[in-house]
């Protein structure tokens, strides 16, 4: 989406900053207001729901609390939209750029990919949870394991990693140009 902003080299930077620092801040606020209504810890870890941050909402508000939770539910909905969104655009890009096969003219394809995948990666956690868990704390505990944390992630990561050093090896180092090559081209 970066190629579409004007001055985009000195303009993404800037708005990346700012939703930094503004982000920050306001999880700041939420999680000093989070500890604040947490009350009884130990009956917040046992709830029945299941979830702990649905007891905090209901001991700070009960008649409130459904409320709350259901819009936690809807920002999440909308929050895989855009990750799913950003995903199929980058792909879409990506292969645009001859990074990856042809076949993805329009974006469409690349949105019913990205749905694939993300379907096939959350079928995962109908068989097994501590897979799915592992594979997406991937990013935060792979690159640093001790023996008695030991697991799957560091295996999976440099099997992706193995995985894009050959495909770089024998295809794409020959076809891929990258978009500010397409750009000066295009100048």
């Amino acid at each position: 989406m970066a190629e579409e902003v004007r001055n985009a080299s000195k303009t993404i930077p800037r708005i990346m900053l700012a939703t930094m620092i503004f982000n920050g801040a306001l999880g700041f606020v939420m999680l000093v207001t989070l500890c604040f209504c947490v009350g009884n810890l130990e009956e917040v870890l046992k709830t029945e729901t299941g979830y702990p941050f649905i007891q905090i909402f209901y001991n700070a508000t009960p008649q409130g609390a459904t409320t709350m939770v259901s819009i936690i539910v809807v920002c999440n909905l909308f929050a895989g939209v855009t990750a799913m969104a950003t995903a199929s655009r980058q792909l879409f890009s990506f292969a645009r750029d001859r990074g990856v096969r042809a076949g993805w003219d329009i974006p469409l394809n690349a949105v019913l990919t990205t749905a694939l995948f993300s379907i096939l990666l959350i079928s995962i956690s109908f068989g097994s949870s501590i897979a799915f868990n592992q594979l997406t704390a991937l990013s935060t505990i792979a690159l640093d394991p001790t023996p008695q944390s030991m697991n799957w992630s560091i295996v999976i990561f440099m099997g992706v990693l193995a995985f894009s050093g050959v495909y770089y090896l024998f295809r794409a180092r020959h076809k891929y140009e990258g978009p500010v090559k397409l750009v000066k081209k295009m100048e």
